[in-house]
């Protein structure tokens, strides 16, 4: 019939855990210890639950997209805000190149966004935290590989974020741009 074949698959079911491992009781220089969002860890075991999709055409494009919900626990009558982190993508499957012998990357485009609920502290909202950010993704992400020896597929992603959009809470720290590099790797 020489229509264009599109495609869509719900493909992941994500499920992460986050445990205590980042210090969380830093001060700063006159010994007062900074806010919760400040610190390197919560102090806290934290979890997420989300999905991602892919859609793609038979030959031209793919929009890859991913959205996970974290509930944030207490610890030490603290506990960071829960959170929203979503990301859709762009791929542009017609300006493939072939890296040998890691595989065969894709330019990608998108927009990446996050939304943090307010932090509490001893049952109390804290005024200087919660934001909302929304990023320009711009990167590469690779074709799944199939690793023989280890019986796997693996992918990899790189991005840089430049920020858009943010609304910060109070007095905090804005999105900086940033650059994330991931591997993802799928076992039979």
């Amino acid at each position: 019939s020489g229509g264009k074949t599109y495609s869509f698959s719900l493909s992941d079911l994500i499920g992460k855990v986050k445990f205590p491992t980042g210090e969380d009781h830093t001060t700063d220089a006159q010994g007062i210890e900074l806010p919760l969002h400040l610190q390197l860890g919560s102090g806290s075991t934290d979890f997420a639950l989300g999905v991602a999709f892919l859609t793609e055409t038979e030959k031209y494009f793919m929009i890859h997209g991913h959205a996970l919900y974290w509930i944030n626990t207490s610890a030490n009558n603290r506990k960071m805000g829960n959170a929203i982190n979503y990301e859709v993508s762009f791929i542009l499957a017609t300006l493939a190149a072939s890296v040998e012998p890691v595989g065969t990357f894709l330019p990608k485009v998108g927009v990446m966004g996050m939304h943090n609920s307010m932090d509490e502290m001893n049952g109390m909202v804290m005024n200087n935290s919660g934001s909302d950010v929304q990023a320009l993704s711009i990167g590469v992400q690779s074709l799944w590989s199939y690793v023989q020896t280890i019986g796997s597929f693996w992918m990899i992603d790189a991005s840089y974020q430049l920020p858009i959009f943010q609304r910060m809470t109070g007095v905090q720290p804005g999105y900086m741009p940033s650059f994330s590099l991931g591997l993802r790797i799928f076992v039979k």
